[in-house]
């Protein structure tokens, strides 16, 4: 987008992206994620400023970026029987999650019509710290633990990871020495995976995007 053209400029007005970059001064722009109205599937919208040797904004580049490769990466994660992982948006809302059923449907803050217990509370902790563990109770009647970090340059998205209590304490004698080595390979996968995420899937494209169009 090159705010010289007053066409595109008055085509792209109102768009989330264009008012963040251009209006209020923000240096890239990561929008909830929403359905593509081509395919349906989840997408977001990525948009980075684009600015010239006086570090004034002169245009935007952006993109639609599908969430099925990130609901691939968090469906690979295990963590013994029962460990898996998900994404939700700064809403509470999933959009990653090894059940497909809970894509863009399914709300942290609202799971407690659905049968979960203190998942509401624990997504608000979770959406406020930022960083750290949740103990809750599923629709199956059964407890999980949770343990969730923030994805950087995101809108205040969650990586975590859930793990059924029972096979974490089934060997008392061990129970400290595995819970040490549950938290630390799940800080390593959470670690890892945001790594991937945000620098190799998202923000190296555009900034390398961004390097050609400054420099033609």
């Amino acid at each position: 987008v090159n705010m010289a053209n007053g066409l595109a400029e008055k085509s792209l007005k109102g768009r989330d992206f264009h008012d963040a970059i251009f209006k209020n001064g923000m240096d890239y722009f990561f929008s909830s994620p929403y359905s593509a109205a081509a395919t349906g599937k989840p997408v977001v919208t990525i948009a980075v400023a684009v600015k010239d040797s006086s570090n004034t904004t002169v245009g935007a580049v952006g993109a639609a970026v599908n969430l099925d490769l990130i609901s691939e990466i968090t469906s690979k994660i295990s963590i013994g029987n029962s460990g898996y992982g998900w994404i939700i948006d700064n809403t509470g809302l999933v959009c990653a999650h090894p059940d497909n059923e809970k894509l863009m449907k399914f709300n942290f803050l609202e799971s407690e019509k659905y049968g979960y217990k203190n998942l509401d509370e624990v997504g608000r902790q979770m959406l406020e710290k930022g960083f750290g563990t949740g103990h809750i109770i599923n629709f199956l009647g059964k407890k999980e633990l949770l343990v969730y970090s923030r994805i950087p340059n995101t809108p205040n998205w969650m990586l975590g990871i859930s793990v059924d209590e029972n096979e974490i304490y089934k060997d008392l004698q061990a129970q400290a020495r595995y819970l040490i080595i549950m938290f630390v390979i799940t800080i390593a996968i959470i670690a890892f995976l945001i790594w991937y995420i945000s620098r190799l899937k998202i923000r190296q494209p555009l900034e390398e995007l961004i390097n050609y169009v400054m420099d033609m």
